[in-house]
């Protein structure tokens, strides 16, 4: 049944966290050992007249804050259960607010992103707020692929099957080793250097969109770089929304 499956997923995801309780500590422990630093410091600072300096450790500290509440609203994420009430859903809406989203990221890196939608998009089954989240993971994700390229190029583009829409994000980055592909999707598994994330995103992309019904994967493109394509139902009646163009 859909519970059984629910309850299931969600004892796999408890396991999970269970298991990398060492990590988060791991990732907890550096900024919160930097916040007792700062703060003594400060406190010795003070003391001088040096408000300065007092200033700037305070600036530290807020810093590290924000990064510690980033791995807490990771885990809440991860942990959360979906209401599971699906609607029709707009993909053109959802990547392009995604894309807002990330537009300063994306001019800071001086990316190039390419949006192609067909001349009809399709609506999906969906919540839109879950949806937004997975496409703003796999942008997210393909932006660190190409930062350190000198092409960067991230094409997203919208295609359809017989039942399904299908929504790929391409980059132009290093591509996937080969050994990494089985495991991109499991909590916790990342190749980025400790604090710079818990490996969670592509795990609650692939719970969400596990949720709607659907599904995602990724591959390597025979032109180079990396592609994740996501597979959502279509919402029943085809119903359709004339693409406008993309800016």
């Amino acid at each position: 049944s859909l519970r059984a499956r629910d309850e299931l997923i969600q004892a796999a995801k408890l396991a999970a966290l269970g298991q990398m309780a060492a990590g988060i500590v791991h990732e907890v422990n550096q900024p919160v050992s930097a916040i007792r630093s700062y703060a003594e410091n400060a406190r010795l600072l003070l003391d001088r007249g040096r408000l300065d300096l007092v200033r700037s450790n305070l600036d530290e500290i807020a810093e590290l804050t924000e990064r510690m509440a980033k791995i807490t609203r990771q885990l809440k994420t991860f942990a959360r259960k979906s209401s599971g009430i699906l609607a029709p859903v707009s993909p053109r809406a959802v990547v392009e607010h995604a894309l807002g989203l990330l537009s300063a990221q994306t001019n800071d890196l001086g990316a190039e992103i390419v949006f192609e939608l067909p001349e009809m998009a399709p609506l999906v089954m969906a919540d839109e707020a879950r949806l937004e989240q997975v496409l703003v993971n796999l942008l997210r994700n393909a932006l660190d692929a190409v930062s350190a390229r000198n092409h960067r190029l991230i094409t997203v583009s919208l295609g359809e099957d017989e039942e399904h829409v299908l929504l790929s994000v391409r980059d132009s980055g290093p591509g996937i080793d080969a050994e990494d592909l089985p495991r991109l999707f499991d909590p916790f598994f990342t190749t980025k250097e400790v604090g710079e994330g818990l490996g969670l995103g592509l795990s609650i992309s692939y719970g969400i969109v596990q949720g709607f019904g659907g599904r995602i994967w990724a591959a390597n493109h025979p032109d180079g770089g990396a592609v994740f394509t996501v597979a959502l139902r279509r919402a029943p009646e085809a119903e359709k929304t004339p693409s406008s163009p993309s800016s």
